[in-house]
């Protein structure tokens, strides 16, 4: 395969056999960024959540940018969220989602949703919609991706709501 052939995968960086306990290269905490992430803008003794978590925000990142097309992808490593988040928009969308980078090797409780859930911001700013706002995040909830990353560095996304969600009717 050519180096310049449109079909060619490009690969994110490997997770490696990092533990959570391992020290790793966190990604930058700049918001609205659609460049490489810089692992050394980021270490400062306020950092409010491990390594790893960065590392997992750095390859789904990069993932969601270069292989799954989004835009104007932000990172948001506040000290009020319990884990890094990334927003941005979908190749196919006009509305802003969240992103929840996570490991396949992790184990998910419905406390640990509840946690992210009741931290998640209400996204300002949101374009499109049918005008409805108010009546769509009623029924639809709060919602956002998951994005599992394995070993290999292989990304999967969920789309996972809060709550029991009514299914649309046909």
């Amino acid at each position: 395969m050519r180096p310049d052939d449109p079909w060619r995968c490009k690969r994110a960086p490997s997770l490696g056999h990092d533990h959570p306990s391992q020290e790793s290269q966190p990604p930058t905490t700049t918001t609205n960024t659609t460049t490489n992430m810089s692992a050394a803008d980021v270490t400062t003794p306020t950092n409010p959540h491990p390594q790893y978590l960065h590392h997992l925000l750095q390859i789904v990142h990069t993932n969601l940018q270069h292989q799954a097309d989004w835009h104007s992808l932000s990172t948001h490593t506040s000290p009020s969220l319990p884990r890094p988040l990334i927003s941005g928009i979908p190749p196919e969308g006009t509305k802003r989602e969240w992103v929840l980078p996570v490991s396949l090797r992790e184990k998910w409780s419905l406390r640990k949703w509840a946690e992210v859930f009741d931290a998640l911001p209400e996204m300002d700013g949101d374009e499109g919609g049918d005008g409805n706002g108010e009546k769509d995040k009623e029924q639809e909830g709060k919602k956002l991706t998951m994005g599992v990353a394995s070993d290999d560095s292989t990304v999967v996304y969920y789309v996972v709501g809060e709550g029991i969600i009514k299914p649309k009717q046909n």
